[in-house]
């Protein structure tokens, strides 16, 4: 064999096993669409309290607890919001094409406004939902309902100290205990958990507290949460809890300088956090290094957003199903048997 007809051989070798080889393209997950706004129940604004649910082909991709009256969610950047991730829940949304709709958790009664699914999106959509038996805190799906025991007044089950009361503003020291807020009418609130939910960040990123509370009464009850970072209170916020059920709420504060941070929540401490130096940015970046920022300040208003808004960081990419985002293992095969017999047929012709 003269060298080249060798040389055409091995051309046609390497072209036959590199078809074999495509890489094939995985479909990436759209990060989620948000939406806030008023919400009526009747024609009379929704008591807070109540959960709406964002729906895509019969599943919930998002959920949010109404904090007031007649209002989901707010506008600012630093105030939850419900939010439709598609990708959490295994649904197809393609951006401009899919519909989602909105109900109340437990009743399913469907609002009469729909939204267009659009990935990042943030839009105001007024929900007014027809008339439906939603009281005063009716729970959601995803939050917690304890057994009401028979007393008007729970006894304390030792996690939580002892019985106290929280101001609007205070400072986290006298609301170290219990964490509860009592009234001669109102519901007494419990914290029955409180967790760190991560142990380290990169500065200028948020520290997220969980908390859960429970109002064992048949009246609903208020509580005042005190966010402290090393001791001192970062944020204070009042929460509502429907009677005789539960809630879960999430605190947040933003913390700007590298350094070990002791977190605590009405005075009691939920773990230590270790804050890390931010990368140097890149060329052409305008962004200044974390390590310039000020001490450790509070987001203007923490925000209790369900487990389900936020993209868990070790979330798997899913495996692609041959629909889009790439070729199939069929076509690949295809292309490679094509190509093989193309270069049995030169072969044959020159040996």
């Amino acid at each position: 064999m003269n060298p080249r007809r060798l040389l055409l051989v091995v051309v046609v070798v390497v072209a036959v096993f590199g078809s074999a080889v495509v890489p094939v393209a995985v479909a990436q997950p759209q990060p989620p669409a948000s939406y806030y706004g008023s919400v009526e129940v009747g024609g009379d604004p929704a008591p807070a309290g109540i959960t709406i649910q964002a729906v895509v082909d019969g599943t919930v991709v998002g959920e949010i607890t109404t904090e007031e009256a007649g209002q989901y969610g707010g506008e600012s950047t630093w105030e939850e919001k419900l939010t439709a991730d598609c990708a959490a829940a295994d649904v197809s949304c393609e951006s401009g094409q899919t519909t989602v709709s909105f109900r109340l958790a437990g009743s399913g009664v469907e609002a009469d406004q729909t939204a267009t699914w659009e990935s990042t999106a943030v839009e105001r959509v007024d929900l007014t939902f027809p008339q439906a038996d939603v009281g005063s805190g009716s729970p959601g799906e995803s939050t917690p309902t304890p057994t009401p025991t028979p007393a008007s007044t729970p006894t304390p089950d030792g996690t939580d100290g002892a019985e106290s009361s929280d101001g609007d503003g205070g400072d986290g020291g006298g609301g170290g205990g219990g964490g509860q807020a009592s009234g001669a009418s109102e519901g007494e609130v419990q914290i029955t958990d409180r967790t760190l939910l991560n142990e380290s960040l990169v500065a200028g990123g948020d520290a997220v507290v969980e908390v859960e509370l429970a109002n064992y009464d048949p009246t609903s009850g208020d509580v005042a949460l005190n966010l402290s970072v090393d001791g001192t209170v970062v944020s204070t916020r009042t929460y509502s809890v429907g009677a005789s059920t539960g809630r879960t709420v999430y605190l947040r504060a933003s913390l700007n300088s590298p350094g070990s941070y002791e977190l605590g929540v009405n005075g009691e401490s939920v773990g230590t956090l270790e804050v890390s130096a931010a990368d140097t940015a890149t060329p052409g970046s305008t962004a200044t290094p974390a390590q310039t920022t000020a001490a450790p300040t509070a987001t203007p208003e923490p925000t209790d957003t369900p487990a389900a808004t936020a993209t868990p960081a070790d979330q798997a990419t899913p495996e692609p199903d041959g629909s889009s985002g790439g070729m199939s293992l069929d076509q690949i095969l295809g292309i490679a048997a094509g190509v093989g017999m193309v270069a049995l047929a030169l072969l044959s012709r020159l040996l």
